[in-house]
């Protein structure tokens, strides 16, 4: 699917049949957030029901976002509430600014997803760091899918260090174990990662991510610190033998 979106001239974003102020409204609703101005009223009701629809959350909806070349996001009428991912989330972007001038907090869940989704496109071009399999499973750890494996699945065809058909790249397969997916991801991390430090902090954080993607185990807790980008920076002897030491290993049966 991400090859679909990747070539698609144009995707949109359909978010349900509730009428979209004029782009006059919504453009002028984001020069006064900016300026700290309440901007109208019908503007700001708009964009709170968009930006909180579960839509933003679910796992495949990443691929379609982060991969697809032009997006519109559409609300009502196609030929009435149609506003370009930039303009968008320009917009997104000054509502989250002057909630917090006004000190509110209680908006910024829908808009911190949709801003990460942008940061991730653009990142697409900036080198593509952002790209890699390790780096898209932390970063979307809390979207929702109902299938558990799609939490790993979803982001295979964006990854840029996966590469069907080369050694440890991970095949789709739902009737594989739990036990055998995890296998999988950490083979595949100890496979296309070559610096020691880094090979050994990687799949360290990596098979506790995973392991808590795949058995949705609520009391693990993952160090938010860790960043794969800056990872080569490390030549820490301490740090690599407590990151060694602390991994307890995967908590799966064989029949799971």
């Amino acid at each position: 699917m991400a090859f679909v979106y990747q070539r698609a001239a144009e995707v949109l974003v359909w978010l349900g049949t509730r009428e979209a102020p004029t782009s006059k409204d919504i453009l002028l609703a984001s020069s006064q957030w900016n300026d700290g101005v309440l901007g109208k009223v019908q503007v700001e009701s708009w964009l709170y029901d968009l930006i909180n629809q579960e839509y933003w959350k679910r796992t495949w909806i990443i691929q379609e976002i982060c991969m697809a070349n032009k997006i519109e996001v559409v609300s009502g009428y196609y030929d009435k509430g149609m506003v370009s991912w930039d303009d968008f989330v320009k917009v997104v972007e000054a509502y989250q600014a002057y909630n917090k001038l006004r000190g509110s907090t209680e908006f910024f869940g829908g808009s911190d997803g949709i801003l990460k989704l942008d940061e991730t496109r653009k990142s697409k071009y900036q080198g593509g760091k952002g790209y890699s399999l390790g780096v898209l499973l932390r970063t979307f750890q809390d979207s929702f899918s109902k299938v558990s494996r799609d939490k790993v699945y979803a982001f295979l065809g964006m990854a840029n260090d996966h590469y069907l058909g080369y050694k440890g790249s991970i095949i789709v397969d739902y009737e594989k174990t739990t036990f055998e997916m995890y296998q999988d991801v950490v083979r595949f991390q100890n496979l296309s990662t070559f610096e020691p430090v880094k090979k050994k902090v990687e799949i360290m954080y990596l098979s506790s991510l995973v392991r808590r993607l795949l058995t949705r185990e609520s009391d693990l807790r993952l160090k938010s610190w860790y960043d794969f980008s800056t990872i080569s920076e490390i030549r820490n002897p301490k740090l690599e033998a407590s990151a060694c030491k602390n991994d307890a290993g995967p908590r799966f049966s064989k029949e799971e």
